[in-house]
């Protein structure tokens, strides 16, 4: 019996042994997956993060940049990875968007880490499931957006077992993805009055001597609301060396010049003198808000001499793509057509202005207007009807006083300038130079393009579009398009009148549209001057030159939404600037980011 007992001792122990070894084991599993699952949940914020970055890089920018961002993302939010090499991106994130084409960074691997970043994500994409091992691809949704508008990011890791090795388990791994999409949601909120596109410049805003800008309140019918005015200037005062101390991206310069926002009245910085005034919004991308301090704001005093309201900090660049997505949709920006190559120089630069592709609903409308109205001859004789030429029409290149009259349908000027010394009215489009050629109306002339109830265009191929100060420019609803070496200069007088209204109907691709300016002229700027009576209806669009006003004594309101590289008001004149409601672009659609796998 002694015998059995120390039999059964001795299994005992065996069996003891063999279930401390089990519950270690078990108990080393469980640490182990543990850590792999807290792992996992730390991956899937870092690769959230990452494909919302590239979403939003893809949407403003491009495709190689949102796979350089989303790579950052990881490499900054995973504190063991020592660095990510983002080469490839260049090299696999090429040319435009294709929706049916997903591309996908060959797998970069750091430390414990494999990384890689598919843009677009196409809707049949395997990246597009549940994230559940063996699901298939979710139903779409609406708010699944476009496959340009989406990036994904992957990323597997490794986990060295703490204590499971002993059991024959060296390494765990994880797998997780995230896809995002970034895009521009509806209109949301009244219209920027004013915006200002420099990236870097100084003095963008700018009032000097007596001259002013009043960026003033908006009424609208629909909903019997007074908008504040808004302007916005998109520098951030980063020229070499910065901006002098005296010359903030937004500017007064002078003791009687001035910058006002205006708005509903009893505002906390109102004009004790004007009801309203100063109760608008002024913003700049620049430091230095809120208030007026360099390099954002600088005044010529302190008080009335500067702008005001004080500008508050914009946050992000507005830029000029809302323009161009609503005039001249195009899939990618960084090239233009080779039937438009003469404009290449003027076009090339909305590329340094991060212009992302577009997928709305409109239609590249701009590029086409230059392709069919070509560099030189007769403009195409199938678009917008048949076109006759001036030298068929009239003797010489002048309209001399008592030789005025009126020409129905489109006309070619093919001279090297045209001279309008009396009233010449053309219900038609117009088209200037072979390719060089003015327009200058002169003395008392007074040049009509009558475009009303059928929207046109006045096409300037290169050269001066003048008016003298005692000379009158009346544009109903024509749309003026000035090519890289074209220039305005608009002068004004005590007699002189300039209106100039856009094309007023909605079906109409240039609806609202009267100015759009590839001109890179830097050496002057477009110019306009107070008016015995002016009246600017519509969006004017300078993205790359400067526009400057000069006034003849009394405030001149315009109807106007001004896009420009600068803006400077001088002399003795105001400038009032006060879109009409529903006749501007909205250019506050700041991108937004959704996860949506």
């Amino acid at each position: 019996m002694r015998r059995l007992r120390e039999s059964d001792r001795g299994v005992s122990l065996v069996l003891v042994a063999m279930s401390l070894t089990v519950l270690f084991g078990a108990a080393a599993l469980a640490i182990d997956i543990g850590a792999i699952w807290l792992d996992r949940s730390t991956d899937q914020k870092i690769t959230d993060s990452a494909a919302s970055a590239g979403a939003l890089d893809a949407l403003t920018t491009d495709g190689q940049t949102a796979c350089e961002s989303a790579l950052a993302y990881v490499a900054v939010n995973a504190n063991d990875i020592p660095s990510l090499d983002a080469t490839g991106c260049a090299t696999t994130f090429t040319g435009p968007c294709n929706p049916l084409l997903a591309r996908s960074l060959p797998p970069v691997t750091s430390g414990r880490y494999t990384i890689s970043v598919t843009y677009p994500v196409p809707n049949g994409h395997r990246l597009m499931t549940s994230g559940i091992v063996g699901a298939g691809t979710q139903a779409l949704d609406p708010a699944d957006g476009s496959p340009c508008e989406r990036v994904g990011v992957e990323m597997t890791a490794t986990r060295d077992s703490l204590f499971a090795q002993v059991l024959g388990f060296g390494q765990g791994q994880t797998s997780v993805h995230s896809v995002a999409r970034a895009f521009l949601p509806p209109p949301d909120g009244p219209p920027i009055n004013l915006l200002l596109l420099d990236r870097f410049g100084c003095s963008v805003m700018q009032a000097s001597g007596n001259g002013g800008i009043i960026i003033d309140e908006i009424f609208d019918p629909a909903s019997g609301e007074v908008i504040p005015g808004e302007g916005a200037v998109d520098s951030n005062a980063g020229i070499p060396g910065g901006c002098p101390a005296d010359q903030g991206t937004i500017d007064v310069n002078g003791s009687d010049a001035l910058i006002r926002a205006d708005g509903p009245p009893a505002c906390l910085n109102e004009d004790p003198l004007v009801p309203g005034g100063g109760c608008g919004i002024l913003k700049t991308f620049a430091p230095g808000t809120p208030g007026c301090n360099w390099p954002a704001c600088t005044g010529s005093g302190s008080g009335p001499n500067n702008p005001n309201p004080p500008p508050t900090a914009q946050g992000a660049r507005l830029t000029r793509a809302p323009i161009d997505h609503r005039y001249n949709c195009r899939s990618d920006y960084s090239t233009v057509p080779a039937t438009v190559g003469w404009a290449a120089d003027a076009l090339t630069v909305a590329n340094e202005q991060d212009i992302p592709g577009c997928d709305g609903p409109g239609g590249p409308e701009i590029h086409n207007l230059i392709a069919n109205v070509r560099q030189s001859g007769l403009p195409n004789g199938t678009f917008a009807g048949p076109w006759q030429t001036w030298s068929s029409l009239h003797p010489d290149c002048s309209v001399d006083p008592g030789q005025g009259f009126t020409i129905s349908g489109n006309v070619w000027v093919d001279c090297p300038l045209l001279e309008v010394k009396d009233t010449l009215t053309i219900n038609g489009n117009l088209v200037a130079g072979n390719p060089a050629g003015d327009i200058a109306v002169v003395s008392s002339g007074h040049l009509i393009v009558n475009n009303v109830g059928n929207p046109g265009f006045l096409f300037m191929r290169e050269g001066l579009f003048s008016k003298a100060g005692q000379a009158s420019i009346t544009l109903t609803e024509t749309m003026v398009y000035l090519s890289k070496n074209s220039r305005i200069e608009m002068n004004g007088g005590s007699l002189g009148n300039l209106i100039w209204i856009a094309p007023d109907d909605e079906n109409h691709p240039l609806d609202d549209l009267a100015l759009w300016s590839d001109s890179t002229i830097t050496t002057d700027p477009h110019f306009w001057a107070g008016q015995a009576d002016l009246k600017m209806e519509g969006v004017f669009f300078v993205p790359i030159v400067s526009v400057e006003y000069a006034g003849q004594g009394a405030q001149k309101q315009t109807k106007a939404q001004f896009i420009a590289d600068k803006l400077h008001a001088r002399g003795n004149g105001t400038l009032t600037v006060a879109p009409v409601a529903g006749r501007a672009v909205d250019l506050k659609s700041v991108p937004q980011t959704t996860l949506i796998r």
